[in-house]
């Protein structure tokens, strides 16, 4: 009886160590692994991009400037200009407004889209991994390079962000008062000619 159950023990023990070994994922291929790190490659690069952006809107220069050029004074014009001036507002606002919904629209699609490309990646890594593999395989020896390039990469993007927070903080102590001063000689300018 003893053998029996040490028999059916063993038999389920080596049973489920072998279901084990075979759900196992398989490595990813280098096809695969390329493919990733061409994602997160572009991903850091837009994060970066608009972490840049922010910093240059949300200064003080990037605030005086903007709301110079929003500055809506019509008190020069004539009601033909006026009527003129409106339409094209008008125009300019819905194109903006149809733009604004596209970008919503995109970034809702791509939200939504990103599983299902991450699967269409790993089946198209999958497909082609048998003949793109072993041209990755040759250039192995270039890896290390590039690493060292993407390094440099972030070293120089950080320098970037370090001179533009310099730039803008200099920029922020002239540009909004020259601002100032430029809307008060274009309102003098416009009384005068009252």
């Amino acid at each position: 009886m003893n053998f029996i159950i040490l028999t059916l023990a063993l038999a389920v023990a080596t049973g489920s160590q072998a279901a084990v070994l075979r759900d196992a994922p398989s490595p990813p291929s280098k096809t695969a692994a390329l493919f990733e790190a061409i994602d997160e490659f572009l991903e850091d690069a837009e994060k970066a991009m608009d972490k840049k952006w922010d910093l240059v809107a949300n200064s003080k220069t990037g605030k005086a400037l903007s709301d110079f050029l929003d500055e809506d004074d019509d008190s020069t014009t004539t009601p033909e200009e006026q009527s003129i001036v409106n339409d094209l507002t008008g125009f300019v606002d819905n194109a903006i407004d149809i733009v604004e919904k596209t970008f919503d629209f995109a970034s809702k699609v791509d939200n939504v889209s990103k599983p299902i490309m991450k699967k269409l990646d790993a089946a198209l890594a999958q497909l082609i991994s048998p003949y793109l593999d072993p041209i990755i395989e040759m250039a192995e020896p270039y890896k290390e390079r590039l690493h060292h390039y993407m390094e440099k990469l972030k070293e120089l993007d950080h320098h970037l962000e370090e001179k533009l927070k310099a730039r803008l903080e200099y920029l922020d102590s002239q540009v909004p008062e020259k601002v100032q001063k430029l809307q008060e000689a274009m309102s003098a300018k416009k009384q005068a000619t009252k």
